[in-house]
């Protein structure tokens, strides 16, 4: 019960008789006093449970408007709760309370089933939803959680399946349902699910069905969300602290194991790359719960709160192009037919959103124009999206939650708010072994594994054809939105992806574990958060079975990426080849692709041997979609066009088997059976037309300066810039024009702009072992330091630049100098 009202209090000692308080005496006053406080803390309390309580009904059903979006997602929230509704059978003897969710054995139908409860829930609860008030479907709703109790989910049951289910996925949705039927429960009703949800919960920051194994990343925030919210739901002020508490691990940034990196990796599982999936669903919990306890007595206080902004610009922001979040860090979700690079996107924008609802002024105004800026240049949402404008059917506009259709209806308001812009640079993820270039007009990003890092991860039936999308896929993203969009994953051929030096070979799927590379030389270094390498020295042998090794780098080089392998070679019966582009292609598969100045056959089924390619290019789907291919080497080019089936089914069982299409474009440099010291290079251009194309291709001011066992180097002239990577130990030495310009005494990943009259220089240790140093020499002479990482021992300046780098424990980090030439 709520204690007395501070106004309630008063009352009280109004009616107490002058000549009693003479007789008082003081340790009866001090008695009463400390009852009176703690009735007044009581009284408080309450009043904040309920005003948490209603936050969280506010995130489940937004604010009243008319907006057309809300209108839109109001409609169909009706529409899926009627279908359930209809279907529903609360039957005591139902082995289900839906037909297709009578399994005993897998636990998904425990969250699927309060899944359905939950949308049932929200049409009754939500104003202005058609089913809204509905006594019967509350009455039916109430009915469903007393089977669930009587029948799958109480204290005490035997589990089976997916311990997920059991612990996030049931009770996180109980949870929202309790919320929304609040006063529609007995006390009594209340207590009982309240009881059920502490059984399977009851510490956010364990495994429940095994205390010994902390929660970490995703997990953790997930079982803090729905601890708090049942603290809310039934006024414990233990499960809000708990749920505050255990938020707190999860914000520092790790050093291994799940979580943020420094250099804005996310990992979960251990060794998978994972920002676009489970990073996202620990950004939505932790923003939801934030966002939930701002200013209340459980508010965190955590100085490091301040790094989640930080996760925003470094871990976030540079993955994400236009609103869509890049594949390569989506892990099992690619196979998942209802979530795609633009819903991964459209989670983030709303994640984003509701953390600059609770942040100072300085951090929540670049969040929400990173959010308007994606928002207004993406193709499925525009710049009409949340302004009144009507709706064009079944718009992308109307997918976001109910709560945040209301915050972006007030972003797209607030004309204070200027949309940012992309923002140009390049990064390497080492611990997480992944790389991006962006440029105005693109993003170009690699999956790598090493040692550390899986080459895939697949488990519950998802991810099966996994093999190679960790093995130097390459990902462009341009102005064609819907390049990896729509059935992508279910259509591409999954072993002959774009970047992979492939012999197409595939094995049986090792689930949940560590697909370790043979080699750790997997990274590179960055320079002036503008240029980058990526470099890939791998092994098949974990991954496929196959003998296939070879030695690949990417220099991200401002608008192209330089492509640039060799060493490769195969003991195996099956024909090796470096695929340069496979792209999904517009819907009558008729974008043009023009070789050395001439037009190609555009029906699906053609392909050709282009011998003695010098140049591609490849219309685009969108207008500054093109693709130009420059081959430095002039190989002969394999080119297919094709109209390839699928279904979802064959990634992921639990999916439909009905037969989808699209088609594609390849373009390969094959390298034969059994290659023993195979290379190839090309160029991409993004946004380059056929002419523009041609021109550099005639003029490509870049050598490539190595391409050995030992190393693997570029000039490119025209940016001053030298890409080396010395992959073996021992002293080794680049030279340029025949004469010596560079060495490295160990392995390394060095980077080099030269100017008229500065030269700047990264350097990093990609193999991430070594525990000393790496001394690295110019054959130039410097008259100052100008700029200087710590590590970094500048050990000459003249007659050559001569430093010693300290790499042990820089986990791949980038250590760069930047001095004053003499000329």
């Amino acid at each position: 019960m709520a204690g007395p009202h501070r106004g309630d209090v008063d009352m009280m000692m109004k009616k107490m008789v002058p000549m009693q308080r003479a007789r008082l005496w003081r340790p009866t006053l001090l008695a009463l006093a400390g009852s009176l406080a703690l009735q007044t803390a009581q009284a408080q309390t309450e009043s904040d449970y309920a005003q948490l309580r209603s936050r969280w009904l506010q995130q489940l059903t937004g604010s009243p408007s008319t907006l057309p979006e809300r209108q839109a997602a109001l409609a169909e929230l009706a529409d899926k709760a009627e279908l359930h509704w209809q279907a529903i059978n609360l039957s005591s003897s139902t082995p289900g309370l839906w037909p297709d969710l009578q399994s005993s054995s897998d636990a998904s139908v425990l969250t699927s089933h309060y899944a359905r409860l939950l949308l049932m829930a929200r049409a009754q609860a939500t104003p202005g939803s058609r089913l809204f008030g509905h006594p019967t479907l509350a009455s039916d709703v109430i009915e469903g959680l007393a089977w669930m109790h009587a029948n799958r989910y109480r204290p005490g049951l035997s589990r089976y399946g997916n311990w997920w289910d059991w612990e996030i996925g049931a009770p996180q949705a109980l949870s929202s349902i309790l919320t929304l039927m609040h006063g529609a429960l007995s006390a009594e009703e209340r207590s009982r699910y309240l009881a059920t949800i502490d059984f399977y919960v009851p510490d956010a920051t364990r495994r429940g069905n095994q205390p010994s194994l902390e929660e970490t990343g995703a997990n953790r925030l997930d079982k803090a969300l729905i601890v708090g919210v049942r603290g809310a739901l039934g006024g414990s002020d233990e499960r809000l602290r708990h749920a505050r508490d255990a938020i707190s691990q999860t914000l520092h940034y790790v050093t291994q194991g799940d979580g943020f990196y420094a250099d804005g990796s996310f990992i979960q599982h251990s060794y998978v790359a994972y920002t676009g999936s489970y990073g996202l669903v620990m950004l939505d919990s932790l923003s939801r719960l934030l966002l939930l306890l701002q200013g209340s007595l459980w508010a965190p206080n955590d100085p490091q709160l301040n790094n989640v902004y930080d996760w925003s610009e470094r871990a976030f922001r540079p993955l994400v192009r236009d609103g869509a979040m890049t594949d390569s860090v989506r892990g099992r979700a690619i196979a998942r037919r209802s979530s795609s690079n633009h819903s991964a996107g459209r989670s983030l924008m709303g994640s984003l959103l509701r953390l600059a609802e609770g942040a100072p002024a300085a951090q929540a105004q670049p969040l929400k124009e990173m959010v308007k800026g994606w928002l207004q240049r993406n193709r499925y949402l525009g710049p009409t999206c949340f302004t009144g404008q009507t709706l064009a059917p079944d718009s992308a506009c109307a997918k976001f939650s109910l709560h945040e259709i209301s915050l972006l209806q007030g972003l797209q308001a607030n004309t204070s708010l200027s949309p940012a812009p992309e923002r140009p640079g390049a990064q390497v993820f080492a611990a997480m072994d992944r790389a991006v270039l962006r440029h105005a007009d693109f993003s170009f990003d690699l999956s790598l594994f090493s040692n550390r890092i899986s080459a895939y991860e697949s488990g519950n039936g998802e991810n099966l054809r996994p093999w190679w999308t960790g093995m130097g896929m390459s990902s462009l993203h341009n102005a064609d939105q819907q390049a990896f969009d729509g059935d992508y994953w279910a259509t591409v051929d999954l072993l002959r992806l774009p970047g992979t030096t492939t012999d197409r070979s595939s094995a049986a799927l090792k689930n949940w574990a560590l697909i370790k590379n043979t080699s750790n030389w997997v990274g590179g270094a960055q320079l002036e958060g503008r240029y980058a390498i990526a470099t890939l020295d791998f092994g098949a042998l974990n991954v496929t079975g196959s003998s296939l090794k070879g030695k690949k780098a990417w220099f991200l080089f401002g608008d192209k990426i330089i492509a640039l392998g060799g060493a490769i070679s195969s003991g195996n019966s099956l024909a090796v080849e470096t695929v340069v582009e496979n792209r999904k292609l517009n819907t009558s598969g008729s974008n043009t692709l023009t070789v050395g100045g001439q037009a190609q056959p555009s029906m699906p089924g053609w392909s050709a041997s282009l011998s003695n390619t010098a140049w591609a290019h490849l219309a685009g789907s969108q207008p500054g979609a093109d693709i130009g291919y420059v081959f430095p080497d002039r190989p002969t080019v394999q080119a297919l066009r094709e109209q390839r089936s699928g279904s979802w089914k064959a990634i992921k069982s639990q999916e439909l088997d009905d037969t989808v299409n699209a088609h594609y474009l390849s373009l390969a440099i094959p390298h034969g059976l059994k290659p023993t010291a195979a290379s190839y290079s090309y160029v991409i251009l993004p946004g380059r037309s056929a002419t523009q194309t041609a021109a550099f291709a005639a003029q490509p001011a870049l050598k490539i300066l190595a391409r050995s066992t030992d190393m693997l180097a570029v000039q490119d002239s025209s940016l001053g810039l030298v890409g080396a990577n010395f992959l073996t130990n021992g002293s080794k030495t680049l030279n340029l024009d025949g004469k010596p310009l560079l060495s490295s005494s160990a392995k390394a990943s060095v980077l080099m702009r030269e100017s008229a009259d500065e030269l700047a220089l990264s350097v990093a240790d990609p193999t991430q072992v070594n525990t000393g140093s790496i001394t690295v020499e110019i054959q130039r002479a410097a008259s100052a330091v100008l700029a200087n990482s710590p590590g970094i021992t500048v050990l000459r300046l003249a007659p050559t630049v001569q430093l010693q780098v300290n790499v042990a424990q820089a986990a791949g980090r980038s250590f760069e100098v930047r001095f004053r030439l003499q000329r």
